[in-house]
């Protein structure tokens, strides 16, 4: 229900769920897990037909055998059509946050714009990772404000996309993509937490593929050669004393999605 304001409470002395306005546009919405019972119907659709306007009105349900229908105006439909869609989802979390559509999304892909603009990237395989964590965060703002001190009086090349980081994925490639990753945030990072540096010299040296800042920091993300290397890797990172908590992970994956449903 991208930008309606959403309340809960009574209207015309009947309970309903949800009411949606925006803009002079009302939504009245009944949420029901199941409508198998005679009581469960006459209440979800009693309250709706109660009230005593032309607005849209729903009830939603998880009944694996609802179809979209009709009772005196009311609409009774299924939770997965009511919701957004993903490019809706998308949307709307772009408003949150400049990483969420990528959670939406899932996969492979290219984040440009505030990193919130997603296009599918052809990939192939999955890739090993290893992630180096941090006790104490960096402020973002801060990374880009000393970026922006050591790049002063440079010239610097317009963002671009990297072909070889763009073949070594199509190849499924994992030695080429290690060698291919790069931040351009990870210099500034590195200038206000040194320890960074040392996180990604002990990473290398026990045999990352590759390794870089995530973003503006400070979690450091090393490329794994297989699921046995990232093992080894975390161990190796684990004893060395310089990282305070390591995990291990692999992609590409899946977008939010419903993983089950009753």
């Amino acid at each position: 229900m991208a930008g309606y304001s959403v309340t809960v409470g009574i209207e015309e002395n009947k309970e309903i769920d949800f009411i949606a306005q925006r803009k002079g546009e009302k939504l009245y919405v009944q949420v029901a897990y199941l409508l198998s019972m005679e009581q469960t119907i006459a209440r979800e659709f009693g309250n709706l037909l109660a009230v005593q306007d032309n607005f849209p009105k729903y009830v939603v349900t998880m009944d694996q055998t609802a179809e979209t229908s009709s009772f005196k105006g009311i609409e009774r439909i299924h939770i997965k059509d009511f919701c957004l869609t993903r490019s809706e989802m998308e949307s709307l979390g772009s408003q949150l946050g400049a990483d969420i559509p990528f959670t939406i999304s899932g996969g492979t892909a290219i984040g440009t714009g505030r990193g919130d603009q997603i296009t599918p990237v052809l990939s192939r395989g999955s890739y090993n990772w290893v992630l180096a964590l941090s006790s104490s965060g960096l402020s973002t703002p801060a990374v880009y404000g000393e970026c922006d001190r050591l790049r002063e009086g440079l010239q610097v090349a317009p963002p671009h996309i990297s072909d070889v980081l763009m073949h070594a994925l199509s190849a499924g490639d994992a030695i080429a993509l290690g060698k291919a990753l790069s931040n351009d945030l990870q210099p500034a990072a590195c200038s206000l937490k040194p320890a960074l540096r040392l996180i990604l010299d002990v990473g290398i040296d026990y045999g990352a593929l590759g390794g870089l800042v995530s973003g503006s920091g400070p979690t450091v993300a090393f490329l794994a050669e297989n699921e046995d290397h990232a093992l080894d890797l975390v161990v190796a990172l684990t004893s060395s004393g310089v990282v305070g908590n390591v995990v291990r992970t692999a992609g590409p994956v899946p977008g939010a999605r419903v993983i089950e449903s009753a």
